[in-house]
């Protein structure tokens, strides 16, 4: 598994999703030893992973072919964690700017 730097911003973006830490840590695994769980249970938890990721997708179709979600919400949510995405490999101090940005994207994305 790619050692990722689970810093404050991330840790905190992991709490506001639908996945747990310990989901994230299945996800990124590449083998139930670096999962440090039984191949049985490492198979079952990163199954519910993908279903619960493919759930999220076909719900943001949902949402965004129902306008609930804008057009321009998920483009800007697209550059925002591409550039969160370079968070992992960095020590960042900031976190409450970053977190404040990402808060006000997401709640400007929903349009109700």
């Amino acid at each position: 598994m790619k050692d990722y730097n689970f810093n404050e911003i991330i840790d905190q973006i992991i709490e506001k999703s639908l996945f747990t830490r310990r989901q994230i840590e299945i996800l990124l695994s590449e083998t139930h030893q670096d999962a440090q769980t039984s191949a049985g249970s490492y198979y079952r938890q990163r199954s519910q992973v993908r279903h619960k990721t493919e759930s999220l997708i076909y719900t943001a179709v949902l949402l965004r072919a129902l306008g609930v979600l804008s057009q321009n919400g998920l483009s800007m949510m697209e550059e925002v964690a591409m550039n969160i995405s370079v968070i992992f490999d960095s020590d960042i101090e900031q976190s409450s700017d970053i977190l404040e940005v990402l808060e006000k994207i997401v709640k400007r994305s929903v349009v109700m």
